[in-house]
């Protein structure tokens, strides 16, 4: 198999400077994220013992959404044959299509051999072929964007944790699965994820999720989970593989705040709550169908684009404890919360409390300011955008703030719509009424800023009122709501009948950015690009039938 560093099997895995160069061209955040998991896994460790028979599985599974409506795929590397991956294989084969995947002796490249009906089906074959065959395009290798591999926050995560940590396993246990997953599957696919954490406990199986984020401020304050990602929890819960989904709440709420903290600030260990919740059908329903939003670039795979999130309160979680807690307690929570056992919900007060006592941080404070000037709008502007048209029409608005020294949050209301912004570091998010989120970069929200205070001060000159719209200037269906059936209609057409986005447009009436955000938005891509690209291959499909 071949990598950025050569053919695998040239690869010298036992060095470590080998290993840090390969793990530098993933962003810093997974860096960091192998931090957390390897002190969360001396927790999970120990769960077993709180639970009879249970067993966790020393294996890696890649997960695929092929796109346009094809089978998704599940490659799972086993590395090491043990009771209970019978189980987890059956279970996968109800909702996907399963290789079991393998290495050769000595270390060359993997291997995979297809698994059906509760049994292998097929002789072995190198991945790298089976890629091509499955995806039916060359390998694209996704390059890690600059912006999110900051060389500092790497070095710390992998000289000053990881390095020590696992010494001579380092190679085997932390760099081969990055190699597996961004050199084996990722080149042919887009839509791909990575469970790592499987428990068979009799006849359950449960996928155990770990996440180190920090929540939307609120109120009421929230987690956002990538649709994608809910997507693969919801299918693999239709297959009988239950999902607990815990975080590790920082006690700094700021992207810029790394994960040494869990090594050497005991204080700030202290401060880190640990929460989980189990992704039951209830759970996954209830956020499809709730708020949803779009996060800014570093949280994708590359660090650029964006990618759509959906919305799930903090109360919903349960309180597992601090990671000061002893690990032996924290395990048997997990345990418990597996058995069905009910515990103590989270509070927003909780969380906000923890933060809010950060060496980092001031005290939370709150403070009622004047609502912001008037919009005054002309003719000039468009209709979806001109709220009111004079300062008299302007409903009474009312402002509150609150914040830290790692941001703030404003909320106001207008004629009873509730809008709230929450400003971070590097990145803000608008919450609107419905419950939609939007985030940028705060470059990005300066260029809006400077875009109202041009509206502003043209309106205030002009003063006059918006000249109405007349049903045949009307541009059909663009900035009007999607309705469910328009949502439903969109993603059959899109992922069962391989509609373009030309396709598209002319069937439903709407332009191509609409269609394209809207596609991102219910989960059928990761990107924007995705859906431009996936629709040029099906343009380009029929063009080679007509040919």
């Amino acid at each position: 198999m071949q990598t950025p560093w050569g053919d695998l099997g040239t690869l010298d895995l036992d060095d470590h400077e080998q290993c840090r160069t390969i793990l530098a061209s993933d962003k810093h955040q997974l860096a960091e994220g192998l931090v957390v998991e390897s002190v969360f896994d001396q927790i999970f460790d120990d769960v077993p013992d709180h639970l009879d028979g249970a067993i966790l599985l020393d294996a890696d599974t890649a997960i695929v959404n092929p796109g346009g409506g094809g089978e998704w795929l599940a490659f799972v590397w086993a590395r090491a044959q043990q009771p209970g991956l019978g189980r987890y294989l059956r279970a996968l084969e109800k909702r996907f299509r399963v290789w079991l995947v393998e290495t050769d002796t000595p270390l060359t490249t993997f291997t995979a051999r297809e698994w059906k009906n509760g049994k292998l089906i097929s002789g072995s074959r190198p991945l790298t072929i089976l890629m091509g065959e499955l995806s039916g395009r060359q390998p694209q290798p996704v390059e890690v964007s600059q912006s999110v591999r900051d060389a500092n926050r790497q070095q710390q995560s992998f000289w000053g944790f990881l390095s020590s940590q696992h010494g001579p396993e380092l190679g085997r246990k932390v760099i081969l699965p990055r190699l597996f997953m961004n050199w084996g599957v990722q080149p042919w696919f887009r839509a791909v994820w990575n469970l790592d954490r499987i428990l068979v406990h009799g006849d359950d199986v449960w996928l155990l999720e770990i996440k180190h984020k920090y929540p939307m401020q609120g109120p009421p304050v929230s987690f956002g989970l990538n649709t994608g990602e809910l997507n693969v929890i919801t299918r693999l819960g239709e297959a009988g593989v239950r999902c607990v989904h815990a975080i590790v709440v920082k006690p700094v709420w700021s992207k810029d705040a790394g994960s040494m903290y869990l090594l050497n600030d005991m204080r700030l260990r202290a401060r880190a709550a640990l929460i989980a919740v189990d992704m039951n059908a209830e759970v996954t329903g209830s956020m499809m169908a709730g708020s949803r939003g779009t996060s800014a670039g570093h949280t994708t795979f590359s660090g650029s684009g964006n990618l759509s999130f959906r919305v799930l309160k903090a109360g919903a979680f349960s309180r597992l404890g601090l990671l000061s807690d002893p690990p032996a307690a924290l395990a048997e929570n997990i345990a418990l919360l597996v058995l069905g056992t009910s515990l103590p919900p989270v509070e927003d007060r909780w969380l906000t409390g923890l933060a809010g006592k950060t060496p980092s941080s001031d005290q939370l404070w709150e403070a009622e300011v004047p609502a912001p000037a008037s919009v005054v709008a002309d003719a000039s502007v468009p209709p979806a955008a001109a709220k009111f048209t004079s300062a008299a029409e302007t409903p009474e608005a009312k402002m509150t703030t609150s914040g830290h020294a790692t941001g703030h949050t404003m909320a106001w209301s207008v004629s009873d719509r509730h809008f709230q912004f929450g400003a971070g570091r590097g990145h803000s998010s608008l919450v609107l009424p419905e419950g939609e989120v939007i985030e940028l970069s705060n470059v990005e929200w300066a260029a809006v800023a400077d875009a109202i205070r041009v509206l502003v001060k043209k309106g205030a000159k002009k003063q006059s009122p918006i000249r109405p719209v007349s049903q045949k200037e009307k541009a059909p269906a663009t900035g009007e709501r999607w309705t469910e059936a328009q949502e439903t209609r969109l993603l059959r057409l899109w992922n069962e009948e391989n509609a373009t986005i030309g396709e598209l447009m002319k069937t439903l009436d709407r332009n191509e950015g609409g269609i394209v955000s809207r596609l991102v938005k219910l989960g059928a891509v990761e990107t924007r690009d995705d859906v431009r690209v996936e629709s040029r291959r099906r343009e380009q499909q029929v063009n080679d039938k007509e040919e």
